[in-house]
C-alpha cells in the first residue's frame, strides 16, 4: 500500500497524487438508503478499465477538536476477473508500513475484511489489536463489490506493543493510502495477499471538511453480522 517513491510533498485541503499510472480524484457520495454524505476519492481507470476504486469517509462531528478513534467508510472496488476476484484496502496513515491496514475482498458471495500490519515491505501480518469493522450494508456482483461500514478503534492502534494512531484534532489533515489487487485471498486467518498490481496511491483532506453532525445517528446503523466460517 504505497510505493517508497509515492509520497505527498505537502498537506493540502484536497490533493491529487499520480502513482503507478493512476490519478486519484476527490468527490462526494450520497447514500440514498441511509442519507449519509461521504467525501470520496476515486481512481481514474487505466487503459485496461479494470481497476476502478472508490473510498469514502465521514468522521465524528468533534473530530477536528478531539482525536477520533473511528470513522464510517465506503469501499467500492472493481472485480477484474470472476475467477480472481482480488482484494482492495486502505492504510490509515497513507503508507503501507507502520500503519493499520484494512483489506476487503469477496469470498463465497459475500464481503470479508481483515486488519493487517506491516513493519516492512512484505506480506503484512494479522493485526493483533482490537479494531473492528461493522457493516452497514454491502453488495457483490460479477463486476464489483461495495461495503459501507463503521470502523471502530481504527485511528488508534497497538500491534504487538507498537502504538500509534491518527491525530485528527488541532487543524490536522487526514492522509490515507489505498491498494488494489487482482489475486483473490481466502479465509482471513489462512489467506495470502497477492501484490497490489492493480494500483496504489495516497490521498487526503483537511479533517474539518470530513465531519458531520449526523455521524452518531449514522454510526448506530452499523449492526450487521458477517456470517460464515471465516
Amino acid at each position: 500500500m504505497g510505493d517508497r517513491s509515492c509520497r505527498p510533498r505537502g498537506v493540502f485541503h484536497l490533493f491529487l497524487l499520480h502513482c503507478n499510472a493512476q490519478l486519484i480524484v476527490a468527490g462526494s457520495y450520497l447514500d440514498v438508503r441511509t442519507g449519509m454524505n461521504l467525501t470520496t476519492w476515486s481512481s481514474v481507470p487505466t487503459k485496461t478499465g479494470l481497476d476502478k476504486f472508490t473510498f469514502g469517509i465521514v468522521l465524528p462531528y468533534d473530530a477536528a477538536t478531539s482525536d477520533a478513534t473511528e470513522f464510517i467508510g465506503l469501499l467500492a472496488c472493481q472485480i477484474a476477473d470472476t475467477k480472481a476476484t482480488g482484494w482492495c484496502g486502505i492504510s490509515m496513515h497513507g503508507t503501507m508500513t507502520n500503519s493499520l491496514l484494512l483489506v476487503a475482498y469477496t469470498y463465497q458471495g459475500r464481503i470479508l475484511t481483515s486488519f493487517r500490519y506491516a513493519t516492512d515491505y512484505w506480506v503484512p501480518d494479522l493485526y493483533t489489536g482490537n479494531a473492528t469493522v461493522t457493516p452497514i450494508r454491502s453488495s457483490v456482483n460479477e463486476t464489483a463489490h461495495e461495503l459501507l461500514f463503521r470502523c471502530s478503534n481504527c485511528f488508534a492502534w497497538d500491534h504487538n506493543g507498537i502504538s500509534d494512531g491518527v491525530k485528527s484534532s488541532g487543524n490536522a489533515a487526514l492522509v490515507l493510502g489505498r491498494a488494489h489487487a487482482k489475486e483473490a485471498p481466502a479465509c482471513p486467518r489462512t489467506m495470502t495477499l497477492g501484490f497490489h498490481a492493480m494500483g496504489w496511491s495516497m490521498f487526503g483532506s483537511a479533517v474539518a471538511s470530513l465531519t458531520n453532525p449526523s455521524y452518531a445517528k449514522w454510526a448506530a446503523l452499523a449492526d450487521l453480522a458477517v456470517p460464515g466460517p471465516c
